[in-house]
């Protein structure tokens, strides 16, 4: 008997009983796969592979939020930069290019000059000053699209002429230029309103 002679058995005690005979195409449930739609097996690995990216992305920026690294005047000075390329410090040896930038130098008047840089400072976008203090500055920049918070740091130091300034990322490794960039750019904001 072929599967067309089997569609319909008469049973006994019974008029007539339908008897269908599965396709082997056919699964287990009765429904022929939809070959145009991705199993479920593959969304879920697909989900989980792009999940994974948005996971890291979300751990750098609340770990932006709540890291505190070392910041401030130790011993008169401020601190030195970690190995990372992603800080530059005035103080910093001139052999290390990579960390190493020129601070401000101070004109006859030290205090009106730091009033200046000051202002200047909180007059930038997404700058928040922290803390501020006769000889000290402590603001934090945060990135518009990621949302990084970077520490930026000024110390009036009027007996050696000059503000040393530090800036650093709080998370990653690599800032890719922005911490200098955005010491230049104040730099060249100062340089203009002298």
């Amino acid at each position: 008997m072929d599967a067309g002679e089997l569609s319909r058995v008469p049973l006994q005690g019974m008029r007539t009983a339908t008897l269908e005979v599965e396709p082997e195409f056919k699964t287990i449930f009765g429904r022929e796969p939809d070959l145009a739609r991705p199993s479920r097996r593959i969304m879920w690995i697909s989900l989980t592979v792009a999940a994974i990216p948005v996971a890291y992305f979300l751990f750098l920026v609340l770990n932006s939020w709540t890291v505190r690294p070392v910041l401030g005047l130790r011993e008169g000075r401020l601190t030195e930069c970690p190995s990372k390329p992603n800080c530059v410090c005035s103080l910093t040896a001139e052999t290390d290019a990579e960390h190493s930038i020129r601070p401000f130098s101070l004109g006859a008047d030290p205090e009106a000059d730091w009033a200046r840089l000051r202002d200047l400072v909180t007059a930038m976008p997404r700058i928040r000053v922290v803390e501020s203090t006769d000889q000290y500055l402590r603001a934090e920049y945060t990135s518009l699209l990621m949302r990084y918070v970077d520490d930026l740091e000024f110390h009036l130091r009027p007996e050696a002429g000059r503000i040393d300034v530090r800036s650093s990322s709080r998370v990653g490794y690599s800032d890719l230029g922005a911490n200098r960039a955005r010491v230049e750019s104040i730099r060249a904001a100062w340089d203009n309103g002298k």
